[in-house]
């Protein structure tokens, strides 16, 4: 199933999901909130540094490409709306493994790339995270059943990078394999 097929299962599923995940008590202004779907992820960094003491990373280094695959979330959270214009809520949400590969570039004997062509590393791992949120919506009225807001939140966000590979690709036909430790890192995180 390719990514539209799965864009339209999991939105399928958030329409008939969304009654039974959002419960309203306004008379009392408390609210619980469901979310599901899919988020389009990148990112516009590989930082890279040396793990064996006292390496240098060649001077003709270059990441040739990078990506990460979109990965299907659910969260939940709880709220309050103070009046019809003015709602807090404090949300958690898990985002599921999605795939991630970078392919970085060098070249050249005094580079250290056997055989003096250009050699590859291609590395490739799975990334998840969880994030938490404090929320703030302004909203802008409503019509027809639908309320266009503006919003802010602040919080933290846990990202693990697990299964993460490093295959090196020799010009001369040789090849090396490293593997490096599981990662998870908490990081700022605003919307």
């Amino acid at each position: 199933m390719g990514k539209f097929g799965v864009l339209a299962l999991v939105g399928a599923a958030a329409v008939m999901a969304a009654p039974a995940a959002h419960v309203d008590d306004f008379a009392s202004g408390w609210y619980l909130r469901g979310d599901v779907g899919i988020g389009m992820q990148k990112f516009s960094r590989f930082d890279h540094t040396a793990t064996n003491g006292g390496f240098v990373w060649p001077a003709s280094w270059n990441i040739d490409s990078k990506g990460i695959g979109d990965g299907v979330f659910i969260g939940g959270g709880i709220g309050y709306q103070f009046n019809s214009w003015l709602r807090f809520d404090v949300t958690g949400e898990y985002r599921a493994t999605a795939n991630i590969k970078a392919v970085g570039r060098y070249s050249g004997v005094a580079d250290f790339c056997s055989g003096g062509g250009v050699c590859f590393d291609v590395y490739d791992g799975k990334h998840s995270a969880a994030v938490f949120l404090a929320n703030a919506y302004f909203d802008l009225g409503t019509w027809w059943c639908i309320t266009p807001f503006v919003g802010a939140g602040i919080g933290g966000a846990r990202h693990s990078i697990t299964d993460f590979w490093d295959l090196g690709l020799n010009s001369d036909g040789g090849t090396g394999r490293g593997f490096a430790s599981n990662y998870d890192s908490w990081k700022l995180t605003w919307a």
